[in-house]
């Protein structure tokens, strides 16, 4: 599958590959970051696969993963955001396979693909760099809340309920690996 991508200008040593929200497609996103990536950084910014979204009537759209209700409690379709991940893992694995190091690798992602990169830079056995989470885009008030992710530490602006079922969630799927997510 081909994906949308920006090659560097100058000799490629970095990555990012940056996964678009629901409904949408890696090609806005890739003028946007293309435009403001380093020389040396080559940008991929995939296409979900179009599938049914129960949210949406059902109707099929570009989408990581299906999403049942707004409600917390609606649970969370876990087959298609590891479906997804793979994915990314073999994006990933391809960068590697030209010579870029894990940790020069950077994956991110708007709302629904910004998830799919969380679970990913959690669970891939290749760690990359950081991961790099816009939340949403609110425009009356030109809010942009985001979370970055390195091996070090995690840089957080998350806020309401949806923050804290996030790191919930985290912490369940997680238990055995010892990590604790936590709303700061």
């Amino acid at each position: 599958m081909v994906h949308p991508t920006k090659l560097p200008k100058a000799k490629h040593t970095a990555t990012l590959i940056f996964l678009h929200g629901l409904g949408d497609t890696g090609h806005g996103w890739l003028q946007m970051l293309g435009d403001i990536a380093a020389p040396y950084v080559k940008v991929i910014c995939p296409n979900a696969p179009n599938q049914r979204v129960t949210l949406n009537a059902g109707m099929v759209m570009p989408s990581w993963f299906d999403i049942k209700s707004l409600d917390l409690n609606a649970g969370t379709d876990e087959k298609g955001i590891k479906e997804s991940s793979a994915i990314l893992e073999k994006l990933i694995e391809e960068e590697i396979k030209l010579g870029i190091l894990p940790s020069r690798i950077a994956i991110g992602g708007f709302s629904q693909g910004g998830s799919v990169a969380l679970y990913a830079f959690q669970t891939l056995p290749k760690k990359t760099s950081s991961v790099y989470r816009i939340k949403y885009l609110h425009a009356s008030t030109s809010t942009i809340r985001t979370e970055l992710y390195t091996n070090k530490q995690r840089h957080s602006s998350v806020s309401s309920s949806w923050g804290e079922r996030s790191c919930c969630t985290i912490s369940i799927w997680f238990h055995d690996k010892h990590i604790n997510a936590k709303l700061l």
